[in-house]
C-alpha cells in the first residue's frame, strides 16, 4: 500500500507542476498585489473564478499568508459553483487532509466532478485510483 501511497503523491505532484509554476512564476510580496482587494470583492461577489483564484492565492501565499483553510474554503465555493479545478483542488485538498478533514469518499466525489466537467488532470487522478487497486488514506 505504501508504494501506491507514494506513486500517488508523485503523479499529483508532477501534475499540479505545470499549474504552480505558472502562479509562481509572477509571486511576490502582498504589498506587490493591488489587484488583491478587487479579486477578493468580487469572490465574495460570488465570481467563481475570482473565488478560485483567490483560493490560489491562499494556498501558493501570492499576496496573502499561506493559509490552507481559507485556500480550501473559497476552492469549495468556486467547485459548488461548477469551476473545474476548484473541483480538482477541493478533491486534492480532501485527499491530503489539507485546510479540512481527509476524506477518502469526498476526495473521490470532487475527482469525478471535476473530471466529469472536462478537467485531465481529475481524469488522470480517478483512472490511476480506480485503475491501479488503489487505496486512499493508506
Amino acid at each position: 500500500m505504501q508504494k501506491k501511497h507514494i506513486a500517488a503523491a508523485l503523479l499529483l505532484t508532477v501534475g499540479m507542476m505545470d499549474v504552480d509554476a505558472s502562479h509562481n512564476a509572477s509571486a511576490s510580496s502582498p504589498a506587490q498585489h493591488p489587484v488583491l482587494p478587487g479579486l477578493q470583492e468580487q469572490a465574495r461577489k460570488g465570481d467563481a473564478n475570482a473565488q478560485y483564484l483567490l483560493g490560489t492565492r491562499y494556498r501558493l501565499g501570492e499576496g496573502v499568508s499561506p493559509d490552507e483553510y481559507a485556500a480550501f474554503s473559497w476552492y469549495l465555493r468556486a467547485a459548488e459553483e461548477g469551476h473545474p479545478a476548484a473541483q480538482f483542488y477541493v478533491g486534492l485538498m480532501y485527499l491530503n487532509g489539507e485546510g479540512v478533514t481527509a476524506s477518502d469518499d469526498a476526495a473521490l466525489e470532487w475527482f469525478e466532478k471535476s473530471a466529469q466537467a472536462g478537467n485531465g488532470q481529475a481524469k488522470d487522478m480517478l483512472d490511476y485510483v480506480l485503475n491501479n487497486d488503489f487505496t486512499i488514506g493508506c
